[in-house]
């Protein structure tokens, strides 16, 4: 048995479930996992965040009474990864520790580490405590996700040991999804992160189109980063490099340690549990050095396939979801990550999409009213709270 964990573990156990029981413990208790999990257990607040003391509680009740035979997570540990230590002493992890993590979360270390090895980067300050002036300025922080760290506007101080600032620069923001095992480096493809200008921060994350094709040039180079990285922060299983594309340079945003979103677009396209082939890294794991490991593709003609979309719906007001609703939810061929709760405030996941097509502007186009369909349901079923 594999025990899953995070924010929402329903990207994990699809991928996995076919091959393996699954515990899942997470904050949403999705209704599309239950009858593909052996156990589920909640482990968040009031705020949809993972909470500390109960997540401790109960992970050690799960390894005490199911006997998993270990454990791996997705997102909503930033800022929090003490708890992988702590749970690592109760069961095996197939993750980076929390020493290699804070390497790579931590703006000192990562933005140093990317000077030493001459990989390009938006300009940035992780050392001081005021920039001259707040124009064309972002404070962002490596202690959350999905763009709820930065802000633009009228900003000059740092707050904690994850925030910094960082020189805005336009281009295209992409990202690169890789497997590292201990002979080899896979690359599975690029994708286009998909922003918007929403609750207070001008990066709000809201999905993934992909897999996009970069030209020769640019993929040498982020070739040559990924190796770069690799040795430095002697990386293994699943990670996702977030980076800006300005014609042909390519500037290093950070990098996700652990599986990321980008996850399922490949294993639909792929037909592959990537979450086992990430299981499977930390399983095999041996010493090599990373000039001798070698960097491959998964697939040579990925772009014979067709481009998936995927969008995370979000509450514009604070709502109270009836049961018809998610039902209604729950019939709609494109709609995941089905709640299991009612209560949502302005800001918070309700549910995601996926599309698929054969061009970018058709999934853009899907992605679009599907996101209709769903507000225009939300609208007819849902009460609005005050």
């Amino acid at each position: 048995m594999i025990l899953v964990v995070g924010l929402s573990t329903r990207m994990l156990v699809q991928s996995i479930h076919n091959s393996h029981d699954v515990f899942a413990m997470d904050v949403f208790g999705d209704r599309d996992i239950r009858d593909k999990v052996c156990g589920w257990k909640n482990i968040g607040n009031a705020n949809y965040e993972i909470d500390e003391q109960k997540f401790l509680k109960v992970f050690k009740e799960v390894v005490r009474e199911f006997s998993p035979s270990a454990w791996t997570h997705a997102s909503g540990f930033e800022g929090k990864y003490n708890l992988i230590t702590e749970a690592e002493k109760c069961l095996v992890h197939y993750g980076l520790s929390e020493d290699k993590i804070q390497r790579i979360r931590r703006p000192l270390s990562f933005f140093e580490a990317l000077e030493r090895l001459n990989i390009k980067h938006p300009e940035t300050f992780v050392d001081k405590f005021d920039v001259a002036s707040s124009d064309g300025w972002l404070r962002k922080d490596f202690d959350t996700a999905g763009g709820l760290g930065i802000v633009r506007n009228n900003v000059s101080k740092l707050i904690s040991d994850g925030n910094y600032f960082q020189k805005e620069i336009k281009g295209k923001p992409l990202s690169v999804f890789f497997l590292v095992e201990h002979e080899r480096i896979i690359i599975f493809g690029y994708c286009e992160n998909i922003y918007e200008k929403k609750y207070n921060s001008p990066y709000f994350y809201q999905g993934l189109i992909g897999p996009v094709k970069l030209s020769i040039e640019v993929e040498n180079s982020i070739l040559k980063i990924i190796k770069k990285i690799v040795e430095e922060f002697n990386l293994m299983g699943l990670n996702g490099l977030d980076f800006i594309l300005t014609e042909e340079e390519v500037f290093v945003i950070e990098l996700n340690p652990r599986p990321t979103g980008a996850m399922e677009i490949f294993e639909k396209l792929l037909n592959k549990s990537i979450l086992e082939m990430h299981c499977n890294a930390f399983i095999n794991v041996k010493k090599k050095k990373v000039s001798e490991k070698k960097i491959k593709f998964f697939e040579n003609n990925i772009f014979d396939y067709k481009i998936i979309g995927t969008k995370i719906i979000y509450s514009d007001s604070n709502i109270l979801l009836n049961l018809d609703c998610l039902r209604q939810l729950e019939s709609l061929p494109f709609c995941r990550d089905i709640p299991n709760v009612k209560n949502f405030k302005i800001g918070d996941p309700i549910c995601s999409i996926m599309v698929m097509s054969s061009n970018i502007t058709q999934v853009k186009s899907l992605l679009s009213n599907a996101s209709l369909t769903i507000a225009d349901l939300i609208q007819k079923t849902t009460k609005t709270l005050n």
